[in-house]
């Protein structure tokens, strides 16, 4: 996922978005444990994203923090 894409969504729609990549997370490390998953990368990419959101999010907040003082 794209920053410009995430910088579209709205809160929700990133919370929402959040929890899919984290479990998506754990299921990709199980599998790469049993053997399943051989692309260690993949972890990689969804680290990324779940930063790209966080980052995103708390931009939000500091900017919703400032405008109220």
């Amino acid at each position: 996922m794209d920053i410009k894409e995430i910088r579209k969504l709205k809160d929700e729609d990133l919370e929402k978005e959040l929890g899919q990549l984290r479990s998506q997370l754990e299921q990709v490390k199980q599998d790469i444990e049993v053997g399943k998953e051989k692309n260690v990368r993949k972890t990689l990419r969804i680290k990324k994203n779940i930063a790209r959101i966080l980052t995103v999010l708390n931009e939000r907040k500091v900017e919703n923090e400032s405008k109220e003082k």
